[in-house]
């Protein structure tokens, strides 16, 4: 008999189903994962592999040392630009500054490789600032050319990731350090500073791995500086001794996992909405309209490669100004052009539709929140890439696959693209759901209701502002990526990655300015066809009829 007072109890499903499904999620994952790094991780278990392993260390160890010094440079650099645009956007009030967000983000929607083209452009032999000012010498190959590129590429990155703790910091303290009389100075390094340890640490180990794995600009821009992403490619497509290419792999493997390990566990703390409000101020003295106009420079320099890009797309020769659509009558006309488009986008469709459905059960199945690393998530996402990649093409050679089928090269490149989106959108999902008030876990208690009973009335429309700027970024990411398809040059599977990077290293920067223009207006027009079609409705405003309620 049931007790009288008591609400009726839910049926009950034990959560055994639930853990097994997310069992077998992470174990076909797992699975995945360890099929595609098996060339990398088997490296020191055989004899030949242990032999390339230790040329690689001993007798390559400037290869290793250029790599990290690149990395750790083009890190500290991009944390210290990132830090300060973030700052900016984030404490002052002043006009445009909607826009110097954008201008920060253009490069998102870009190729990785479009600041090299941009540099190349201006800075190249027969680059146009070259042959206007009459130089012979510019340092953009090399060096110093790969950090510009590398810092260019990663300051969005840097400066969405700042933000993200500098949201996490409680408002109201650095409010009342102000009303209480504190400088400015005072306040940055007593409450902001000491609040964003942890933040800036994770994101200049975040820089420092993408930099490592980094293969776009290096390829570019690399010239006599060699370094571990450009090597395992020579080795791999170049020279087909897979046995290198696994050691080259397994050192970037170390160094990535290196710097997981070193990031804190937890950079994002979920606060109330009432605290991310903050109170902004225009700036006032000499050094906050110094920090502003430095903002907007980078600003610029990070919108510049979408301008350089268009405007050498349209012109018919460096020395010549007149205009021509002779480049984009190419890719129209080209098979090869359409064939990699359409592999592309249709690649990186299937990636984002299986990534999101797997975030999507995952946070239906197991909806818990809490503090995350969102640094450590992206990195699992991105820096493995390449060695995801040498392992594809372990398999796809495999005799039993059949290297003459394309079909198997696009499932293995969508297959890398998901394993790579699928954590961070999993991360992202449960950070929006750890904004809820209640919580999820509190509506269903007050319900007396388990939590995935409230997935679809309550957890649904709370992820939905967030689920469209996820899929564009997640396309965007997928169509761009170098790493997954680099290493397929002799599949019959043309990707718009490998076509840029082919016309930038033959020389052809018109073709590949034209190239990439046209495919950062495809991922827009994808992008807000996106957004329309998943952003929830709006409501209607109830009008207000003045009578009695």
């Amino acid at each position: 008999m049931r007790r009288r007072g008591r609400p009726p109890r839910a049926p009950r499903r034990g959560p055994a189903g639930g853990r097994a499904l997310v069992g077998a999620f992470r174990g076909l994952g797992a699975a995945a994962i360890g099929a595609l790094l098996w060339p990398a991780l088997t490296v020191p278990f055989v004899p030949a592999g242990r032999a390339a392993l230790a040329d690689a260390v001993v007798h390559q160890h400037r290869l290793v040392v250029d790599t990290l010094v690149l990395a750790l440079v083009t890190a500290l650099a991009g944390t210290i630009g990132g830090a300060l645009t973030a700052g900016v956007h984030h404490h002052f009030r002043f006009r445009g500054r909607g826009l110097l967000h954008l201008m920060l983000l253009s490069p998102l929607l870009l190729p990785p490789v479009a600041p090299a083209i941009a540099l190349l452009e201006l800075w190249g032999h027969n680059g146009f600032a070259t042959r206007l000012l009459g130089w012979r010498s510019v340092p953009v190959y090399g060096f110093t050319g790969l950090v510009i590129a590398e810092v260019m590429t990663l300051l969005p990155l840097a400066h969405l990731m700042t933000l993200v703790g500098l949201s996490n910091l409680d408002g109201s303290l650095t409010d009342q350090a102000r009303d209480m009389g504190a400088s400015e100075a005072r306040v940055l390094a007593r409450i902001v500073l000491p609040g964003m340890r942890g933040a800036l640490a994770g994101v200049f180990l975040l820089l420092v791995a993408h930099a490592t794995v980094d293969i776009a600009n290096p390829l570019a821009l690399g010239g006599s500086y060699p370094v571990l992403s450009t090597r395992l490619r020579e080795a791999a497509a170049g020279e087909d001794d897979m046995t290198a290419a696994g050691a080259y792999g397994l050192i970037l493997l170390v160094i990535c996992a290196l710097a997981a390990l070193a990031m804190p566990g937890r950079d994002h703390r979920p606060f109330q909405e009432r605290l991310r409000r903050r109170r902004r101020v225009p700036p006032s003295g000499v050094r906050d309209r110094v920090l502003v106009a430095a903002a907007w420079a980078l600003a610029s320099v990070e919108a510049l490669p979408l301008v350089v890009c268009a405007a050498a797309s349209v012109l018919a020769d460096v020395d010549s100004p007149r205009l021509t659509g002779r480049h984009y009558a190419e890719l129209i006309t080209s098979g090869t052009a359409r064939l990699a488009a359409a592999d592309s986008l249709l690649v990186a469709a299937a990636a984002v539709v299986a990534s999101t459905s797997i975030a999507l059960a995952a946070v239906a199945v197991a909806p818990r929140t809490g503090s995350a690393s969102i640094s450590r998530a992206l990195l699992a996402s991105s820096a493995p890439v390449l060695p995801l990649a040498l392992g594809a093409l372990h398999w796809w050679r495999a005799p039993e696959w059949g290297a003459t089928s394309g079909w198997a090269a696009l499932g293995l490149v969508a297959t890398i693209m998901t394993i790579g989106s699928a954590p961070m959108m999993i991360v992202l999902l449960r950070q929006r759901l750890a904004a809820m008030t209640p919580s999820a876990a509190e509506s269903a208690a007050g319900l007396a209701v388990r939590v995935r009973h409230v997935v679809r009335p309550l957890v649904v429309p709370h992820l939905a502002p967030v689920v469209p700027a996820m899929l564009v970024v997640a396309l965007a990411g997928a169509v761009n990526a170098l790493s997954p398809v680099i290493l397929f040059g002799g599949a019959d599977t043309p990707f718009l990655a490998t076509r840029i990077i082919t016309d930038v290293e033959a020389g052809q920067l018109d073709r590949a300015s034209a190239l990439a223009t046209t495919t950062a207006a495809l991922l827009g027009l994808l992008g807000g066809c996106v957004t329309v079609l998943v952003a929830p409705p709006r409501r209607p405003a109830v009008p207000d009829d003045g009578g009695p309620t």
